[in-house]
């Protein structure tokens, strides 16, 4: 062991820069080869918050194994959220796209409900897939986790919501940075989530209102 990694001197912080640097591209990398036939994106994202959470808890486990293994582990219950998470965003796209083209009160009436059904989707999604990736528990019982938690702390779950969103729009207008603000809206996801769950828990275990 060098005097850096036992001061903590320099040369330690920038390993650890470039470990993390490199440990957050190839999990967003992973994330984008496993979710290209689509039908996979529920365990491929499921995958991700698992290689997110390995970070967060400092585990220094490869970024390669614990994404297949958190892929096969998951894989089952993640698939039927990743198909709702593709259908909702069919169904918010359909109606406006149908708004644009034809108009009418219909369509708009269509285009709010469903955008309304897809913002509360995304607030119950961010606390669902960490859990997916956190806990090996039936998916009705984390669905059921995840709304309360959203419904529980809806302050913080907008504002991450808006992570994802912020993260999504940078990677569309600028493709270059979706190996890194991929993993990195993922962590800051998982973190947000497990605070959520641990004051919904502490709350819980009190006996008082969340």
């Amino acid at each position: 062991m060098s005097i850096a990694e036992t001061t903590g001197g320099p040369s330690e912080r920038v390993h650890r820069w470039l470990e993390g640097g490199y440990e957050v591209v190839l999990g967003s990398l992973l994330w984008l080869v496993a979710s290209l036939p689509l039908i996979t994106l529920g365990p491929a994202t499921a995958a991700l918050f698992a290689v997110a959470r390995s970070r967060e808890l400092d585990e220094h486990r490869p970024v390669l194994r614990t994404f297949l293994g958190a892929y096969r582990s998951t894989f089952r219950r993640s698939v039927p959220v990743g198909l709702a998470l593709l259908g909702i965003v069919a169904g918010t796209l359909l109606p406006a796209l149908a708004g644009i083209r034809f108009g009418g009160g219909l369509a708009t009436a269509l285009t709010i409900v469903s955008t309304l059904a897809a913002v509360f989707a995304a607030g119950v999604g961010v606390h669902l897939f960490p859990l997916l990736a956190q806990a090996d528990e039936p998916l009705p019982r984390l669905l059921r986790l995840a709304t309360a938690m959203a419904l529980a702390r809806p302050g913080r779950t907008a504002i991450t919501v808006a992570v994802v969103a912020a993260a999504a729009v940078l990677a569309v207008l600028h493709p270059v940075t979706l190996l890194a603000v991929t993993g990195l809206a993922a962590q800051a996801v998982f973190v947000q989530s497990r605070t959520v769950l641990t004051e919904l828990t502490a709350a819980r275990a009190e006996g008082g209102a969340p």
